[in-house]
C-alpha cells in the first residue's frame, strides 16, 4: 500500500497478492489526483486496475497473464462536467 499526498494532488496504491495455491493471483488499485496547469483550473484524475496470474511450470520458468484498465477524467473551473478519455 502506498499513500502520498500534497496540498493539492493524491497518489493512492494498493497491491495484493494472493499465493495459497499454485496459481498466484495479483490484484491492484492506483488512483492520481493533480493539476494539469499552474492556475489551477484543470485538475486531472487518473484511476488504473490490474490483475495478474502467474502459474509457476517449475523452479524457474512460470507463465503470466493480465489484464488493466484505466480511466482519466479532467475537471474544469470554468466547465464542471468531466471530460472523459478512454
Amino acid at each position: 500500500m502506498q499513500y502520498a499526498s500534497g496540498s493539492d494532488f493524491i497518489d493512492l496504491a494498493a497491491f495484493y497478492t494472493y499465493a495459497r495455491f499454485r496459481p498466484q493471483f495479483t490484484f491492484g488499485l492506483r488512483e492520481d489526483q493533480f493539476y494539469r496547469d499552474y492556475a489551477r483550473e484543470q485538475r486531472r484524475r487518473e484511476l488504473s486496475t490490474i490483475g495478474l496470474m502467474t502459474y509457476p511450470l517449475d523452479r524457474v520458468n512460470s507463465v503470466e497473464a493480465g489484464i488493466g484498465t484505466t480511466d482519466r477524467k479532467i475537471y474544469s473551473s470554468i466547465n464542471r462536467n468531466p471530460i472523459r478519455f478512454f
